[in-house]
């Protein structure tokens, strides 16, 4: 292509560009913060009247779980299990489950139908499992 065609064509587009812009609506001034009644506060605080809620010491929620383990990992004290639906907490799904109490694997096998209690703390977020059992068939 030649230098002048190309010239042409970018003044062209610069023109264009121009244009466009020239019919555009102004844009809005924001108005200020202090004029809607908002007082800016560093992030992570609170207003003194709102009292954050005590996280530290929330109990964890407890749910009732229903499974087949599909993989033991004792050295971890840990289950895989194929849990059915979790109401008001997870859809049925495959994961694996701490377990603090290492005796509560003990005897259990790939395979079991087991029911337990799933704990989820509100504080850390961590989950684990606790009074299982093998469900009888």
């Amino acid at each position: 292509m030649k230098h002048w065609m190309l010239g042409t064509l970018l003044l062209g587009s610069l023109a264009f560009t121009i244009a466009a812009q020239s019919k555009r609506k102004p844009v809005a001034t924001p108005t200020p913060v202090a004029g809607i009644g908002i007082t800016p506060r560093p992030m992570g605080q609170t207003p003194a009247t709102t009292p954050a809620p005590d996280v530290k010491n929330l109990p964890p929620k407890i749910y009732p779980l229903t499974g087949k383990v599909t993989a033991i990992y004792r050295e971890l004290n840990t289950l895989e299990v194929e849990h059915d639906n979790i109401p008001d907490y997870m859809e049925a799904m495959t994961m694996k489950f701490p377990v603090k109490d290492p005796k509560l694997i003990k005897g259990l096998k790939v395979g079991d139908v087991i029911q337990a209690r799933l704990h989820v703390s509100q504080n850390s977020g961590d989950w684990w499992l606790s009074d299982i059992r093998r469900k009888r068939k």
